[in-house]
C-alpha cells in the first residue's frame, strides 16, 4: 500500500473496533482526517466521507485455494468486536467483504478486498462531517509588505503547518480559463511560499477547506471546485477584486506539501510605467476562449488603467491587440482586432475620452516571446496601452 497520508507507527494504537486475531499482521496502516472512501455494497460502490484509515494484513490463516479459511477468523474476530458484515463476495478476484461497527457515537465502515493471505486490502471510513475548518480575513485596501518569514495577512494554514520557504521569483502565474487549450497568463516573475505538515490532509479535506476559506472572504474560484478528487494533486485559483485590489492565488497542494503563488496585481504602479515607458501591458484582462468577450475578472484592471487615463488627459493612447502564432493569420489578425476594440469601447464607456483612445490589432506580427513554448504563446496572447505621443 502506497501511504500518502499520515503513517501510523508499529506503536500507534488503531481504532477502537479493529482487532484481528493473532496471526494477522498490520504491514502498513496510514489515516486521513476526512476524505471520501469507495466503500462496496449490494447496490454497488457507495462513496462515504469521513475520517479514512487504509491498513495492508498479511495473514498465515488458511490457504490461498480457498479465501474462506482466512476470511471466516478474520471475519469472527471483527463480529466479536461489534461489528456486523453487511456483503461478502468471496467468489471474485479480489474478493470483497463489507462490515459495519456503529457503536459509541462512531460509525465505522469497512471493505476489506482479499486478493490473497498476503495482500489483505482495507478501506474504512468514520462517517462525520469536515474537523478543519479555516477563517480568512478579507485583504484591506493597501498593499501588505511581506516578509520571506511571514505569510500573507489574509491566508492562513492548518494547525501543523509551517512556511518552508519563499521564493521571489517562482516564474510566470498562468491559469486555464474555462474551456481554453492553453494558459492565460495573470502575472510575470510572481512570488511563491511553500508549507509542509499538512501530511494527515487529504486531497478532498484540502480542497474544500480552501475552497470554503476563500469564498467566505469573498473570493472568486477561477477554476472549478472539484466534489470528488482523483489524481495525486489538487490545483485551484481564487480571485479577490473588492477593496481596490486585484489579487490571485494560485495553490498547488502535493499530499504533504502546499504551492502558494501571489499575483497582486493592486500593486502595479500603471502610471509609472506610461510616464516612463510609454507601454503598458493589461496583466489580468481575460477573455473568453477564442472571443473578444471580457470576463468579469477583468475588470479590476481595466478599472484601474480608465482611472489613469482619465488623470491624464492629455495621453493619447493606442489601444493594441496581440495574439501567437496558433491558428491562421486572419483568424488572428481579426481577433486581436476584435479585442483591442473591446477594451477600447470598456475605457470610453467609463469616461476615458474617445477622443484620446484608438485601437489596432496586430495578430501575431509582434511576439515578446517564443511561440515555442505554451508560456511563451500565453506572454503574446495580450491586450497592451500604448502612448502615440511619445516616442519610447
Amino acid at each position: 500500500m502506497l501511504a500518502l497520508t499520515l503513517l501510523l507507527l508499529a506503536a500507534d494504537p488503531l481504532p477502537e473496533g479493529f482487532v484481528f486475531p493473532a496471526n494477522v499482521t498490520v504491514a502498513d496502516a496510514s489515516i486521513e482526517r476526512w476524505s471520501e472512501v469507495k466503500i462496496e455494497l449490494e447496490k454497488g460502490p457507495e462513496l462515504k466521507r469521513g475520517k479514512h484509515l487504509q491498513l495492508a494484513l498479511t495473514t498465515t490463516l488458511g490457504n490461498d485455494e480457498d479465501r474462506t479459511t482466512y476470511w471466516k477468523p478474520i471475519r469472527a474476530q471483527l463480529t466479536a468486536a461489534g461489528w456486523t458484515v453487511v456483503k461478502e463476495w468471496l467468489d471474485t478476484q479480489p474478493g470483497y467483504a463489507t462490515v459495519r461497527r456503529s457503536k459509541g457515537g462512531k460509525d465505522w465502515w469497512a471493505t476489506f478486498e482479499l486478493f490473497n493471505r498476503e495482500d489483505i486490502r482495507v478501506d474504512a471510513v468514520e462517517l462525520g462531517p469536515n474537523p478543519t475548518k479555516l477563517t480568512f480575513k478579507a485583504p484591506g485596501p493597501k498593499v501588505e509588505p511581506v516578509s520571506d518569514t511571514q505569510i500573507w495577512p489574509w491566508f492562513g494554514v492548518p494547525a501543523g503547518a509551517v512556511l518552508a520557504s519563499t521564493s521571489a521569483d517562482s516564474g510566470d502565474f498562468t491559469v486555464s480559463l474555462d474551456d481554453a487549450e492553453e494558459p492565460t497568463l495573470i502575472g510575470e516573475h510572481v512570488p511563491a511560499k511553500a508549507f509542509t505538515g499538512l501530511d494527515a490532509m487529504s486531497n478532498l479535506e484540502f480542497a474544500a477547506v480552501y475552497a470554503d476559506a476563500f469564498q467566505t472572504a469573498g473570493w472568486t474560484a477561477i477554476t472549478k471546485i472539484p466534489e470528488h478528487i482523483e489524481g495525486t494533486d489538487v490545483l485551484m485559483v481564487f480571485h479577490y477584486a473588492k477593496n481596490g485590489r486585484n489579487l490571485w492565488a494560485r495553490l498547488h497542494y502535493m499530499h504533504t506539501e502546499l504551492n502558494v503563488m501571489v499575483a497582486d496585481l493592486s500593486a502595479d504602479d500603471f502610471a509609472a510605467k506610461l510616464e516612463k515607458e510609454c507601454r503598458l501591458t493589461l496583466s489580468g484582462v481575460t477573455f473568453d476562449f477564442n472571443q473578444a468577450t471580457l470576463r468579469p475578472d477583468s475588470t479590476p484592471t481595466l478599472e484601474k488603467a480608465a482611472a489613469v487615463l482619465v488623470a491624464h488627459p492629455a495621453y493619447a493612447v493606442e489601444v493594441q491587440g496581440h495574439t501567437d502564432n496558433v491558428g491562421g493569420d486572419a483568424s488572428n489578425q481579426t481577433l486581436s482586432e476584435r479585442r483591442a476594440k473591446t477594451v477600447k469601447d470598456w475605457l470610453v464607456a467609463h469616461k476615458v475620452a474617445a477622443a484620446k483612445l484608438s485601437s489596432k490589432g496586430y495578430g501575431k506580427t509582434q511576439p515578446v516571446e517564443t511561440n515555442d513554448t505554451p508560456e511563451g504563446r500565453a506572454r503574446n496572447r495580450r491586450v497592451e496601452l500604448r502612448r502615440t505621443d511619445c516616442k519610447k
